[in-house]
């Protein structure tokens, strides 16, 4: 029997890529075109979401064969086609929401295995590019969007939408800083730019805001880079907040329109300010603990 071989990191990589946006795009327009009620239809990709996160941070999914990612694949490939197929009725949403979870765990499953993983927010201050992200795509079908109320055509959107997503990362060693820079600077480059995404988000909802912000947005979250993986309970419920965010944007949208969504970009920028604030008192203690006593006297007197 011929020994399973891994495929070449490039493939793997590229696979990984299609299968997260594939997953963002398709999920979402899916629970539009079925029409279902609850949470504006996001509930698929929000479900999603968080079963990406769930199985990531668990350990079960490192144990599984590397046969296993061709076999879920296959099955996600054909239930989507099949899902596809049906009309809106109680069994297509049931079903949809049952491969939104087979979905997970194939991308999960292709996460584990990748490289440079890129979606294992680390901790509070790592979720929330991610999560800025994470409701920039999973808002992407939303009527009280951005690009709904600017009236591009769908095909234009997601084209946009996926672009971010496909080229910010490769471009993203141009804007890092240094490597000779502290570590909160690294920290504090991504939430700058979640906060200054989310101030230009809330200055107006034409084409020009909603491109330039979602283009900040998307940014921050190339830059965070690899992270490790973190299995501590308190930072998965972190990573949690971003579905259950789309989820409650869904939720409110019917009867809240487009506020719901700016609202919860700004609850983000302020997250970053917060995160900001807290980076910056960290780094002036460790400048006033790093001080040698001769250079306090020096000073003082």
């Amino acid at each position: 029997m011929k020994k399973w071989s891994a495929p070449h990191p490039s493939a793997h990589a590229l696979v990984h890529w299609a299968t997260l946006l594939t997953g963002w795009v398709w999920l979402g327009q899916q629970g539009q075109r079925l029409g279902w009620s609850v949470a504006s239809g996001v509930l698929a990709v929000a479900l999603w979401w968080a079963l990406r996160v769930l199985f990531g941070h668990s350990g079960f999914v490192k144990q599984l064969p590397r046969q296993a990612s061709v076999w879920l694949g296959a099955v996600t490939v054909s239930g989507a086609l099949g899902v596809a197929s049906l009309a809106a009725s109680p069994l297509a949403h049931a079903l949809l929401l049952v491969l939104a979870g087979v979905w997970a765990l194939w991308s999960a499953l292709l996460e584990a295995g990748s490289p440079s993983p890129i979606a294992k927010p680390n901790g509070a201050v790592a979720s929330l590019p991610q999560t800025a992200m994470g409701l920039m795509m999973g808002s992407l079908w939303l009527t009280s969007s951005w690009c709904a109320t600017a009236g591009l055509p769908p095909a234009t959107v997601v084209g946009f939408h996926v672009l971010l997503m496909a080229v910010l990362p490769a471009l993203a060693s141009l804007f890092r800083l240094p490597p000779q820079r502290p570590p909160w600077a690294a920290q504090a480059w991504p939430l700058a730019l979640v906060l200054g995404g989310s101030l230009v988000l809330q200055l107006g909802n034409g084409w020009a805001h909603g491109a330039t912000g979602m283009a900040l947005l998307a940014l921050a979250w190339a830059l965070q880079g690899p992270r490790q993986n973190a299995c501590n309970a308190a930072r998965r419920w972190c990573a949690l907040a971003g579905p259950a965010l789309l989820l409650a944007v869904g939720w409110y949208s019917p009867t809240l329109g487009p506020q719901v969504l700016q609202a919860a970009y700004g609850l983000l920028g302020a997250g970053a300010l917060l995160a900001l604030l807290g980076l910056g008192l960290q780094a002036a203690t460790r400048f006033v603990h790093h001080r040698t006593p001769g250079e306090t006297f020096h000073e003082q007197h």
